[in-house]
């Protein structure tokens, strides 16, 4: 995903866009890139932090 993203900057747009427009769109694109990249991992390693069936008891 993120060499999409990285990728979105050399890539020529379609139709006549200024350069200031196609940066801003691979800015926000590549942002949220990492940021979903960020969440997923932050999700994983939650989940790897108990093994399964080692949940804690309800007090």
């Amino acid at each position: 995903m993120l060499a999409r993203a990285v990728t979105a900057f050399f890539a020529t747009p379609l139709g006549d866009v200024s350069a200031v427009r196609q940066y801003a769109h691979n800015t926000v694109f590549l942002l949220g890139s990492l940021a979903l990249i960020i969440w997923a991992a932050h999700r994983a390693a939650g989940h790897r932090a108990a093994p399964a069936g080692c949940e804690p008891s309800p007090r």
